[in-house]
């Protein structure tokens, strides 16, 4: 339990960087699963320490003693639960309320992350072996989901490519390197947020805010702009469901009377 955990913090702590990307992510959660997968052949330092301390029968200065009450975990099982379970909470194209089926939702997510991995010098392959136009039509394809100008995007990331040194992102690659940098990888960072307002995170509280910070998020990335929202439909929602003060369910606040006002109430 304390190796998987030790890694999962690793991971989580790795995720919560504003820099991490979602090809970059992807890397991190296959090789955690990868480490994972590791220990049902391998023990971790923690486990050996376990039976380093069975064999001895003390842990520092306790007695080990058997108990036939605590149940031993199966660490074959709990790793390939744990495993399967990071698996399915791979990110993915599809909300979890949407018709399209698992096997399409994996493939456009492998087809995406290909198209991003393009974008990052570490995936690149040799120059020596390179070919001509490589990332082209990935780019391409980029700019056509983010409706951004083909020609001069496919123009900058070439010269993105020939460039021996790194000498930073050109202007008219930028727009689409930040449209790609805006998918979040971690919610960590709000609900350090939230935290830090000494806000007590409860798991009812948790689950409601990371909806609603998802429901921001979307708001954020694919909301339109303020001038073509019309807010009539929830206006009439609000006015027909909530409770104002007149409102009979609700407990109506008694009218306060002074007879004799504070004589400082007319400076003010």
């Amino acid at each position: 339990m304390c190796d998987t955990l030790n890694e999962l913090a690793l991971l989580s702590e790795c995720l919560q960087k504003r820099t991490t990307s979602v090809a970059y992510a992807d890397k991190l959660i296959h090789r955690s699963i990868r480490f994972i997968n590791g220990l049902g052949e391998r023990p971790g330092t923690k486990v050996l320490a376990a039976e380093n301390a069975i064999s001895e029968g003390r842990l520092g200065t306790v007695v080990l003693t058997d108990n036939s009450k605590i149940v031993t975990i199966n660490r074959q099982q709990f790793i390939r639960s744990l495993s399967n379970n990071l698996s399915h909470r791979m990110f993915t194209t599809a909300s979890s309320r949407g018709a399209a089926s698992q096997a399409q939702s994996d493939s456009d997510y492998v087809h995406l992350l290909a198209q991003l991995k393009v974008l990052e010098r570490d995936n690149w392959p040799p120059a020596q072996t390179m070919p001509p136009g490589y990332g082209e039509v990935q780019v391409s394809e980029l700019c056509q989901r983010f409706r951004l100008p083909t020609v001069s995007v496919i123009n900058a990331f070439r010269d993105f490519v020939e460039s021996t040194v790194d000498d930073g992102t050109p202007a008219e690659l930028r727009p689409l390197m930040n449209c790609t940098r805006l998918i979040p990888c971690s919610t960590a960072e709000c609900e350090r947020g939230f935290s830090q307002m000494n806000l007590i995170i409860t798991p009812t509280r948790n689950r409601l805010l990371i909806e609603r910070v998802s429901n921001l998020m979307f708001i954020k990335l694919h909301g339109p702009p303020l001038t073509q929202w019309d807010p009539t439909g929830y206006v009439t929602t609000w006015l027909r469901r909530h409770r104002s003060a007149e409102d009979k369910r609700s407990r109506q606040a008694a009218a306060e009377s002074r007879k004799d006002p504070d004589p400082l109430w007319r400076f003010l």
